[in-house]
């Protein structure tokens, strides 16, 4: 009895430490419910703004096919539907980045009543399910199985827990691309069309991780790359806002540390800005009527992205356009999409040609830090060194094995083909050595790099290695040389050589212009100049049939620049 006296006031305190916990537990439970019940009505939301935001666009191309030369007629029959299209999509839009603010303040609403249950009861007791996922139990685990984990959480769950583990995201983004698209399928909806909640709760809670994850289909990826651009706009605008009130207020050392707080310099932060607006601008245009998918988006130190011309879920034809020195996706976004929308449209022209209706779709990729043009900050020559190349041709291999496992490809798919120009070619041949493809095409190359002998060491079909370089190409001899790289054109490398000069199209009777530069595209700032991927140019007309395996359509070419294995020996 004596005993027992003695464990009274200790039961006491126990009972009233459980009903304190007991009642904690309870306000936490209703927050969370409250947070879930709001999620579920954010995500019809964001669901019904997003359905008619396609269904505008979709109306918005088929004008654009219907009334194609709209701006020749004095009063085009299209012109007010699209702009009440325009102004719909705008305030679609707008309702969109509202429904993003509200999630962004729900995550917040959900980590800070973690958090404050945490202090009184620890992981177990509140994270709940959350709890499988602690470093002690996830250290080690296979990037296959931590996918199918992160699969049965809510997005709200994957929110808290990629923002208190980042790790994880690198640590998934290293499962193989073919089980990864057998795990993204395997998540579908009944009819295998409309995502499932499991794939919109990825999308949602994890858009770093699906935007960037080799083998999810790219219609998730696209979702995933806009969020994540859309809030690093909001992010950017905010900081942008407060850095130039304090630089007008005299305050430039305090922006300066607030930049590096964030991450940036000065330099760095105008970099993301201008890499932000380029790539939401070259979005938003779509000349050719095709859908424009963002496929990557890394918007560290060296911004990268890729943007697709074309549903690249269901393309049967798919083309990756390489570029080379100088180009950023800040500088060069819509320009090199303009290259790959100027493939695009010629390879369709030669499906017609042809009575064929095939689903084609070209990449501007943009997926490596390319080298800067002269000589870096550190005073190296960036083109003459491999490094950057051999970077870029890994990040080139996963993009082309994620895009073979999305669609089944096997290795070497006719139907998998890449265009590289200049350094470009050093990339896609470092890539070719790891990965595979249908076809490669180089244009005014920087060189092959001496590991790599001849065209029969690319994982590519033989005969399929094409290579042309302008007579009036001004830098990809130097380049070779400046490198020590060898010539594609040169005797033994193996590669097909097709023309880039001045012709007539035998079927149109059209001029075929002759490239009068190095670069891609001239005309539109050199009216009379032409570059390789310009429209009404010799060299684009073969690259489509090359790229679309009508290899045998293009003439057979006798240049009058003579060559050995090391480039250039002058004119014959």
């Amino acid at each position: 009895m004596a005993k027992l006296d003695s464990l009274a006031p200790e039961l006491a305190y126990l009972v009233q430490s459980l009903n304190a916990q007991a009642r904690s537990l309870n306000r936490y439970a209703a927050e969370v419910e409250q947070i879930q019940d709001e999620q579920r009505a954010l995500e019809r939301e964001r669901t019904d703004a997003q359905a008619t935001l396609d269904g505008y666009h979709r109306r918005f191309r088929e004008l654009a096919v219907s009334f194609p030369n709209e701006e020749l007629l004095p009063d085009p029959p299209g012109r007010a539907e699209r702009a009440h299209l325009e102004e719909a999509m705008s305030d679609e839009k707008r309702v969109l980045q509202s429904i993003d603010i509200r999630w962004d303040e729900l995550v917040s609403r959900r980590r800070a009543a973690d958090s404050a249950c945490g202090q009184q009861f620890g992981s177990v007791e509140v994270l709940g399910v959350l709890n499988a996922f602690t470093p002690t139990r996830i250290t080690g685990l296979p990037a296959d199985e931590l996918l199918a984990r992160l699969a049965t959480l809510s997005a709200i769950d994957l929110a808290v827990l990629l923002a208190q583990y980042p790790l994880l995201t690198t640590q998934a983004l290293q499962a193989d691309p073919v089980r990864t698209a057998a795990w993204w399928r395997s998540l579908s909806g009944p009819d295998g069309a409309v995502p499932s909640p499991a794939q919109l709760a990825l999308i949602t809670g994890a858009p770093a991780l699906i935007g960037a994850l080799e083998g999810v289909a790219y219609w998730a990826r696209d979702q995933a790359n806009r969020s994540l651009l859309n809030a690093r706009a909001t992010e950017l605008t905010n900081l942008k806002r407060t850095v130039a009130g304090m630089l007008a207020d005299g305050h430039a050392p305090a922006a300066g540390r607030l930049l590096a707080e964030k991450g940036y310099s000065f330099v760095t932060f105008g970099e993301a800005v201008s890499s932000v607006t380029a790539i939401r601008e070259t979005l938003e245009r779509a000349e050719s009527g095709a859908p424009r998918m963002l496929l990557s988006l890394d918007l560290g130190e060296h911004p990268t992205a890729s943007i697709s011309i074309g549903d690249l879920d269901t393309a049967e034809r798919i083309t990756y356009l390489i570029p080379g020195m100088g180009t950023t996706v800040a500088g060069q976004m819509n320009f090199w999409t303009t290259a790959a929308e100027n493939l695009y449209d010629e390879q369709q022209k030669l499906a017609t040609m042809h009575g064929q209706t095939a689903q084609l779709a070209t990449v501007a990729w943009i997926g490596y830090q390319a080298p800067v043009v002269g000589l870096n900050e550190d005073g190296v020559l960036e083109v003459a060194n491999g490094d950057l190349a051999r970077v870029g041709g890994h990040r080139l291999a996963a993009a082309l094995g994620g895009t073979s496992a999305v669609h089944g490809w096997s290795p070497e798919d006719a139907r998998l083909a890449l265009v590289a120009h200049s350094f470009g070619s050093t990339v896609a041949t470092n890539a070719l050595v790891e990965a595979s493809a249908g076809s490669l095409t180089m244009i005014g190359s920087a060189g092959v790099e001496r590991s790599i002998p001849n065209a029969a060491a690319l994982n590519v079909p033989a005969g399929q290695v094409f290579a042309s370089q302008g007579a009036q190409d001004q830098w990809a001899g130097p380049g070779q040389l400046a490198s020590g790289r060898a010539d594609p054109l040169g005797g033994t490398f193996g590669a097909r050589q097709f023309s880039s000069e001045t012709t007539i199209d035998p079927g149109s009777r059209e001029i075929l212009h002759g490239v009068t530069d190095h670069s891609t595209q001239q005309s539109a700032e050199h009216p009379g100049g032409y570059g390789y991927l310009d429209v009404r140019t010799e060299s684009l007309h073969n690259i489509a049939l090359l790229t679309t395996g009508r290899d045998a359509d293009v003439p057979v070419y006798f240049p009058t620049v003579a060559r050995n294995n090391e480039g250039y020996i002058g004119l014959e």
